[in-house]
């Protein structure tokens, strides 16, 4: 299990984290209702998760059963503000609709 956590597509902009490998969210990533399933990857997901893969930017990984492309790493010194949830992936908002919440997690 991975912990994710939905972020608005400006988040990382306002929080001025700059991805080690890829991008942030476009302004498009976040308009349309589960149209574009992108995520960025906290660095730890990717060295756990991934082998610490540094060809995973532009390659598909399923998250919470979706398929999801890999569009950045943010850098291994990120923390998400929340005190609630140590989130190590982010997909932008607009995949509320498709987010499967399961009761174990």
């Amino acid at each position: 299990m991975i912990w994710g956590q939905l972020v608005s597509g400006n988040y990382f902009d306002v929080l001025r984290v700059k991805p080690i490998l890829g991008r942030t969210f476009a302004p498009e990533e976040d308009k349309t209702p589960g149209a574009q399933a992108v995520v960025v990857l906290a660095t730890v997901c990717g060295q756990r998760r991934f082998a610490a893969d540094q060809n995973i930017v532009g390659k598909t990984v399923d998250l919470n059963g979706r398929a999801y492309n890999v569009i950045g790493i943010a850098p291994e010194s990120f923390r998400a503000p929340s005190l609630a949830s140590r989130s190590i992936f982010g997909p932008p908002m607009m995949m509320a609709k498709s987010w499967t919440v399961h009761p174990s997690y």
